[in-house]
């Protein structure tokens, strides 16, 4: 494994910043994350994993904000705890662990997916000056962020659940719906990400936009944002000769910088990184 699992701090790589990408693991291990931190290694200098895991960077280290975060938290949805806590801690120690080390932009993402690209490349000539970047406009799967708004999020949501204020009203309102109906869901971090940026009033890019024929992946699984074709239930990815994924969707042949396995789909990570590097 040759993932960096020390400290990352920006740095210049001549005019381009260099920005890290962090995920952020812990509790159960999935046996393709391995693969995931290989494929990312091939385009970034910087690739950290933040884990409860031994050999990766020990979450330990920058869990202070988690562990109060816990103290008041309420799992108001039908998923488990340690899932859906886990969610939204992930925020939380992001931000100490970008706060410690003093990065001000990182890109995190979901240990779920594959990138494509050069993330200090991707900020420079796309994304720098947005505080953050969101998938379908509340899904953190492939988010660049600063440093100053992830501290800013990591304080909504401690705000939210410590002073049991009208942020959590409206969590708790939506869970208590859901269960009116007899439907799964609830408060989740995605929801608190729209509160978050409705009530401060943020400037988002969103990452699912087709620009210069490239685009992020929502989800394999769905042919939705930009009608991309389907086959056998996920998009029909295909990987021409500079080893990129393509699909074709409404705006044409589209290149990919990311493919989020989500569900049961990330049993498929292992083809789709063979195929990426045949």
């Amino acid at each position: 494994m040759g993932s960096n699992l020390g400290n990352a701090r920006n740095r210049e790589i001549g005019a381009t910043m260099s920005v890290p990408v962090i995920f952020i693991h812990n509790n159960r291990w999935e046996t393709w994350i391995p693969t995931v931190l290989r494929q990312a290694e091939k385009y970034n200098e910087q690739v950290i994993l933040i884990s409860d895991h031994q050999g990766y960077t020990d979450v330990v280290n920058y869990r202070e904000g988690m562990d109060r975060f816990y103290r008041s938290y309420v799992n108001m949805s039908s998923n488990p705890l340690f899932f859906e806590g886990s969610a939204f801690c992930r925020w939380i120690i992001l931000a100490e662990y970008m706060e410690k080390e003093n990065i001000p932009v990182a890109f995190h993402l979901d240990t779920d997916v594959l990138i494509f690209a050069n993330m200090s490349t991707e900020y420079a000539n796309k994304y720098a000056g947005y505080p953050v970047t969101l998938v379908t406009g509340n899904c953190g799967a492939s988010t660049f962020i600063t440093k100053e708004c992830a501290i800013k999020f990591r304080d909504f949501l401690m705000s939210a659940y410590e002073d049991r204020n009208d942020t959590f009203t409206e969590l708790k309102r939506v869970y208590d719906e859901l269960q009116a109906q007899g439907l799964d869901g609830g408060a989740c971090d995605m929801y608190a990400w729209k509160l978050f940026i409705a009530q401060n009033k943020i400037t988002y890019a969103e990452m699912t936009d087709v620009a210069n024929k490239t685009t992020y992946d929502h989800t394999i699984r769905q042919s939705m944002p930009g009608n991309y074709n389907m086959k056998d239930g996920i998009k029909d990815i295909q990987f021409l000769e500079d080893h990129m994924p393509y699909c074709v969707g409404e705006a044409g042949v589209v290149q990919f910088k990311s493919l989020h396995f989500q569900g049961m789909t990330d049993s498929l990570i292992p083809e789709f990184y063979r195929r990426s590097n045949g």
